[in-house]
């Protein structure tokens, strides 16, 4: 699309334990090589990668301000490949984690800001409230359009309009991971129906049918109690910036974690009368550098000028004091 000149240098596989992987696609760098280079890692949503438009907006923020840039894609997205029956959940942190500790080896002396979409906003949120992540080189992060309470949301897609406009197309993306994949589904040696995962009409029934199973949980009632990340909130111990609009389908307002926001100095919070879900559009024809794409622009300006971004740099400091 106009004004993206993002291009992706290196897809790296990293290995998991037992025998799954997940891909990060490092932007082409030009010129001397820093080692000390800030790093900006793109958490994409539901079933994005580094082939969407709005991650690769996003990539322009971190390159455009001299950063190192780095998507992690979850199993299966991005036109990656599975080598297990195992996908991701709003919840799980093990393949974030070891993406920042592969980084970290990589360039350790690099802080990190990670900047997550919507269930990457979930996924980074539930790792930032980890002792994992308090020991590792992230130093801020940047939350956008993240659905806070998994209850709400559920509720929130499944009403008529939202079930037309998003729900449907989030589950048949969904679907489409599963279904290039699915000889890993009909073995036998999985914990779900392929076909009846495959029936599924919402969100929930997916969930339900598939994600809570392959993670362990009892049913979707479960999977969302322990998914919501409102509550992992008071554990974020880097300058958070959160970005939400009020009119997002995913992200109902009233669930909106303005006490967790004031109660934790770390975090602040923007909201938007208008938005939608990532949206955050301007103009009458949309293309090109969006309101949030200069708000991340001026956030990691900010974190690179300050001294948030140090080895040592004042801990616990209110993310208001700039």
């Amino acid at each position: 699309s106009s004004g993206i000149n993002a291009e992706y240098g290196e897809r790296e596989y990293i290995p998991t334990p037992y025998g799954g992987q997940f891909a990060l696609d490092w932007l082409v760098t030009t010129g001397p090589d820093d080692l000390d280079r800030t790093i900006v890692m793109i958490v994409p949503g539901i079933t994005g990668g580094s082939h969407v438009n709005y991650v690769r907006h996003l990539m322009q923020n971190g390159q455009s301000n001299n950063c190192r840039c780095v998507v992690f894609n979850n199993r299966g997205c991005a036109f990656s490949t599975l080598l297990t029956a195992r996908t991701y959940s709003g919840s799980n942190t093990e393949d974030i984690s070891l993406a920042v500790n592969v980084i970290t080896e990589r360039y350790p002396r690099a802080p990190i800001i990670i900047v997550a979409v919507s269930l990457g906003g979930m996924i980074t949120t539930h790792y930032l409230s980890t002792p994992a992540s308090a020991d590792s080189n992230v130093k801020a992060a940047c939350i956008i359009s993240s659905p806070w309470n998994a209850f709400a949301t559920s509720e929130s897609v499944n009403a008529p309009i939202n079930h037309l406009v998003y729900e449907r197309f989030l589950l048949k993306k969904l679907k489409t991971i599963l279904e290039k994949n699915k000889h890993l589904y009909q073995t036998g040696k999985v914990p779900i129906n392929y076909r009846h995962v495959m029936k599924a009409e919402t969100l929930r029934e997916f969930d339900d049918r598939f994600t809570a199973k392959m993670f362990g949980w009892r049913d979707w009632k479960e999977y969302y109690a322990k998914g919501h990340s409102f509550d992992k909130l008071p554990m974020v111990e880097v300058p958070t910036l959160i970005i939400n609009a009020e009119d997002d389908p995913l992200s109902p307002p009233d669930y909106l974690p303005f006490k967790e926001v004031e109660e934790n100095p770390n975090l602040a919070m923007v909201l938007t009368k208008t938005g939608g879900h990532i949206g955050f559009l301007e103009g009458i024809l949309p293309n090109g550098q969006t309101w949030l794409n200069r708000v991340i622009d001026e956030y990691i300006q900010i974190l690179i000028f300050t001294d948030f971004l140090q080895k040592g740099g004042p801990k616990n400091v209110p993310i208001d004091y700039y």
